[in-house]
């Protein structure tokens, strides 16, 4: 037998590995969901999935994918002819996050490409504030939808992304980095932008080499909170100072290790911040001081692998919760908790837990459908 076949064989790479006694073989892929004003995006390995429901319509999935004109060798013999296009997954190595604007028509994605993609669809339940002025090549579908999505630009990023999230307007993209950069984008770009399909972003602060591992605008838009791989959140003033920097609010410190994953959200009349961390805790934090509200929230699930907010409810002044909280834990465990303006309920009745239909589904995010369920990828 040659070498290079006796090796392939004592490595399980023979070609007789597909017959009746081939094993099974596993592969795992990066998995995400995210939703927004009636849209939902899911994301898998490289190919993403957008789902829009409107009023009085049923949800219908379709994946984004990248529109590239066929290279040809001999194009200048054949200008006149039409050129075939080919369509590509929405990135081209793994999506890590992926999030959809709170007006639904706008989803930014990004992962191990270093590339930073907003996608528009006409598909959202409202229509953003802003109306750019572009045009682009709409994906294909087998649905008879009128609702299209294409892509809308790409930026390149000097290193992976890590988070992602948009202004509570929708006319930005902030997008933080493995190296703990957080950078901004405009939805809307000038003529000569548009005309390329490229979009570049600036910096807006760092996090000192520390991995910003989360990231989230308050509703408001005053403020924009980070949390990094070493248990930090912070949170720092949108707006400019006079000296064109960006004044820090606060941190809310507690978490012994990383920050999975951070939400604003309105207890009542009360900003909150919510949080959770590989600790196995949830907290809830006031971000203009950084003071923790109420007592944590510790679920024996092991690390916390994210976490959502679902719909808000106004208060009554009576102490019951006003948002719920959904963690998805690292043993498959997703645990819903409630949040009130004096802190998070979590004892008792007020928990819920929730385990996967099978012990092979291990979930890694949920977020609300715009048809009220929960989505758990």
């Amino acid at each position: 037998m040659p070498k290079r076949a006796a090796k392939r064989k004592a490595m399980g790479l023979d070609q007789n590995q597909g017959g009746k006694d081939a094993k099974p073989v596993e592969i795992q892929v990066n998995c995400r969901v995210a939703s927004g004003g009636g849209t939902v995006c899911a994301v898998a390995g490289t190919r993403c999935f957008v789902s829009s429901r409107g009023p009085g319509k049923e949800e219908e999935w379709r994946e984004l994918r990248v529109v590239t004109k066929k290279k040809d060798e001999h194009e200048h013999e054949h200008e006149d002819e039409q050129k075939p296009v080919v369509l590509e997954d929405a990135h081209s190595l793994s999506v890590r996050c992926c999030e959809v604007s709170p007006c639904g028509r706008y989803v930014a994605t990004s992962g191990d490409d270093k590339v930073l993609r907003l996608w528009s669809g006409s598909g959202g339940a409202v229509e953003s504030p802003t109306q750019p002025t572009t045009t682009t090549t709409t994906t294909t579908s087998t649905s008879s939808s009128s609702s299209s999505w294409g892509l809308l630009w790409s930026c390149p990023l000097q290193k992976r992304a890590s988070a992602v999230c948009f202004t509570p307007d929708s006319k930005a993209v902030v997008v933080a980095d493995k190296f703990g950069d957080v950078w901004r984008a405009e939805v809307v770009r000038d003529a000569e932008s548009r005309e390329s399909g490229e979009a570049s972003c600036d910096r807006i602060f760092g996090h000192f080499c520390s991995t910003v591992t989360a990231v989230g605008c308050s509703g408001c838009g005053t403020y924009i909170a980070t949390g990094d791989r070493d248990g930090k959140v912070r949170v720092t003033c949108l707006g400019q100072t006079e000296r064109g920097g960006r004044e820090i609010q606060s941190y809310c410190l507690g978490h012994r290790t990383y920050v999975s994953g951070l939400r604003f959200l309105f207890a009542g009349r009360e900003l909150r911040l919510a949080t959770c961390s590989g600790d196995g805790q949830l907290r809830l934090f006031d971000p203009r001081d950084g003071g923790q509200v109420g007592e944590s929230v510790g679920l024996e699930t092991g690390a916390l692998v994210s976490m959502t907010a679902l719909e808000e409810h106004e208060g009554e002044g009576d102490g019951k919760a006003e948002a719920t909280l959904v963690a998805v834990g690292a043993d498959r465990t997703i645990s819903l908790v409630g949040a009130a303006p004096s802190g998070l309920l979590g004892g008792g009745d007020e928990r819920r837990t929730m385990r996967p239909p099978t012990p092979a589904f291990a979930p890694t995010s949920a977020a609300r459908s715009g048809g009220g369920r929960l989505l758990v990828v």
